[in-house]
């Protein structure tokens, strides 16, 4: 399985669809509550689902993984993984915890990308796409904290602001995930 791992406004969606439409991969698609973005597609970007639905599912032990965020208006979110949906053949996009959380179970054929760009672009990248300005800084923030020892559990790490295209960098992980899964 092919894992992207990356703060707000690293490119993880932009270069997941790449990977998707040049290469064949399968994107696996995770649940969360949180509300639908602009121009987001509910069972293509993510499972939708409320909060009651998402508690349900956890209680069945339907999750392989799960975390959630407090956001700036108070509100939580959360996300996860379905058990039946972790194939090799499939490309996911984690936030640090889940991905530690997959790692651990060793059956399990992950390698994992960090995606990583300047606060200064990041910082563009969330204003760009009209991400609130709280919410923006308190991602960021967290996200810094977060991210902290990504780089004990990822296999390869990418600079994503500028210095290659994104096809060059969906050509690179490619190349490097087609050698390494052999």
């Amino acid at each position: 399985m092919l894992v992207l791992a990356g703060s707000s406004g690293t490119g993880k969606d932009t270069l997941i669809k790449v990977l998707i439409n040049k290469y064949g991969y399968k994107r696996l698609v995770t649940y969360t509550t949180r509300p639908l973005r602009e121009g987001e597609v509910d069972g293509v970007d993510y499972h939708f689902v409320d909060k009651k639905t998402f508690d349900a599912l956890c209680a069945g032990d339907f999750f392989a993984e799960t975390t959630s965020y407090k956001v700036a208006n108070d509100e939580i979110w959360e996300y996860g993984t379905a058990k039946k949906d972790i194939k090799d053949d499939r490309v996911v996009i984690l936030n640090p915890s889940g991905l530690k959380e997959l790692k651990k179970d060793k059956t399990l054929n992950i390698i994992a990308f960090r995606l990583f760009a300047s606060y200064g672009e990041i910082w563009n990248r969330l204003r760009k796409r009209g991400d609130d300005a709280e919410e923006a800084a308190r991602r960021i923030g967290s996200d810094e904290k977060d991210f902290a020892d990504i780089n004990d559990f990822v296999d390869f790490a990418i600079r994503t602001d500028g210095r290659y295209s994104v096809d060059e960098i969906a050509d690179i992980i490619d190349q490097i995930y087609s050698n390494k899964k052999e």
